[in-house]
């Protein structure tokens, strides 16, 4: 049973790998030194190595192609806008 367990680890640890590797491969904009380096740091230091790469060659979210709402600056420390208000006031009191 234990000899399975082990098994088992060495084959998701293999596979972590060789997807991180095939992403390095992959990837056409980094230099050529920079894939050597990173391919060396995930079999070196296999699991931190791989887990750091796939989290670097992770896919970016494809944005909305809208710009956020626009929002007010709050004053104060809880965010409240009563400084604003106050000014606003005096201002249309003159």
């Amino acid at each position: 049973m234990m000899k399975a367990v082990l098994v088992l680890i060495a084959l998701i640890l293999l596979g972590l790998n060789l997807k991180a590797s095939l992403l390095i491969l992959k990837d056409s904009i980094s230099e050529p030194k920079l894939r050597v380096f990173q391919l060396l740091f995930v079999w070196l230091i296999p699991v931190f190595g791989a887990l750091l790469v796939l989290g670097i060659h992770r896919p970016t979210e494809k944005s909305s192609g809208q710009y956020p709402e626009e929002r007010q600056p709050q004053d104060g420390f809880l965010g409240g806008n009563t400084g604003t208000q106050i000014y606003d006031e005096v201002i249309s009191n003159d």
